[in-house]
């Protein structure tokens, strides 16, 4: 009983990880010629960055206010990637913050009201700093590259609440 109980669950682990790879593979050819480092921003996101999405999907109430979070994924000088929360602003369904160049992406949460994939104003924001834009939603994690011009579902869910999904996602483990 314990053996085949320990076999079914090595399959359903090994279709996960073949799953995975997979899912790894197309975001890695829906990003070929990558130039807004949407695939180097991802790897680099470590347990403090999911942390900080956390903080900022129960700061807006878990999707469910009409007000957003945001996080600012900064570049160090040193090369080491870290988030900023912003926090609510208690604007109706967005958020204002100053610019800073060294700002490498913006992660930010959709009402659940609103569409999960980012808005027009999210999309002019990319395009104008040539920083890819992610939003957190229940609906799941989206990203535009303003390299590609495409929208990209990363995520299902909240899964990307989970640091496990992420070493999946990026290859890091």
């Amino acid at each position: 009983m314990k053996r085949d109980f320990l076999s079914a669950l090595l399959t359903i682990l090994a279709s996960v990880i073949v799953v995975a790879g997979t899912c790894t593979e197309t975001l890695r050819q829906d990003l070929s010629g990558d130039q807004s480092g949407l695939l180097e921003i991802m790897g680099k996101l470590d347990n403090a960055v999911i942390d900080t999405f956390r903080r900022a999907w129960m700061a807006s109430g878990n999707g469910i206010r009409d007000t957003e979070a945001a996080v600012l994924i900064v570049r160090k000088a040193d090369g080491r990637y870290y988030a900023e929360l912003i926090g609510c602003t208690n604007q109706f369904r967005k958020i204002s913050f100053k610019w800073n160049g060294s700002i490498r992406a913006v992660a930010h949460t959709h009402p659940a009201a609103t569409g999960p994939e980012p808005s027009a104003k999210d999309i002019e924001v990319a395009d104008q700093h040539r920083v890819p834009v992610l939003t957190l939603t229940s609906c799941g994690m989206y990203a535009y590259d303003p390299v590609s011009k495409k929208t990209l579902k990363l995520m299902n869910g909240t899964s990307w609440l989970n640091s496990v999904k992420w070493r999946f996602i990026t290859g890091n483990w």
